[in-house]
Formats: structure tokens, C-alpha cells, sequence
């Protein structure tokens, strides 16, 4: 299935999510994991990434993707200490 993609799309969605990147949580020496560029990817990379091979998430980001899923696509910001109410935020939108 994942073969059938096109890698940009595979790259953008894990991109748009979070992955290889840091959060905006400014937590003190927090790693932006690994996702290299779909330009370096061949098709038994691609095929083994669906599985969860060949990138590296950290456990934040991992909670944070699964959270803006779990919310509908609306990624909300990261934050450590209980908030009032919900701040605004964009929505997350899979590309086709």
C-alpha cells in the first residue's frame, strides 16, 4: 500500500504531523528525531517506513500526532501546565 503513494505525499503527511522536526514545547534539549527528505528514499525504504522503520519520533511526538489525529485533524500546541480552555489551532489536512 504504501508503494502506491508517491513519497512526497507519505513525506508531507509525516511532516505535517510533527515528525523531524521539534515541537513547539521548548522543552530543554529536545531532539527533532529523524525523517530524511522522500528524495533520498528507494522503494524498500518506503516499504519498511510503513512498518516504522527508517525514522526515529520521540515519545512528544509521538503523543502529539496521535493526539491531533485523535482530535480530527487540529493540532493544538504543546503545552506542560493545564490550560483554561482550548487555544486555537490550525486544522491538519492529509493530502490526497
Amino acid at each position: 500500500m504504501a508503494l502506491s503513494l508517491k513519497p512526497e505525499q507519505i513525506w508531507s503527511t509525516l511532516t505535517s504531523l510533527g515528525f523531524g522536526q521539534v515541537t513547539s514545547s521548548e522543552y530543554p534539549g529536545e531532539s527533532a528525531g529523524m525523517l530524511s527528505n522522500y528524495s533520498h528514499w528507494r522503494p524498500i525504504g518506503i516499504a519498511t517506513l510503513s512498518h516504522g522503520y527508517g525514522l526515529a519520533v520521540t515519545p512528544l511526538q509521538l503523543a502529539h500526532a496521535y493526539a491531533t489525529i485523535g482530535a480530527g485533524g487540529i493540532r493544538r500546541p504543546i503545552s506542560f501546565e493545564r490550560l483554561g480552555g482550548l487555544p486555537p489551532a490550525p486544522r491538519f489536512r492529509a493530502n490526497r
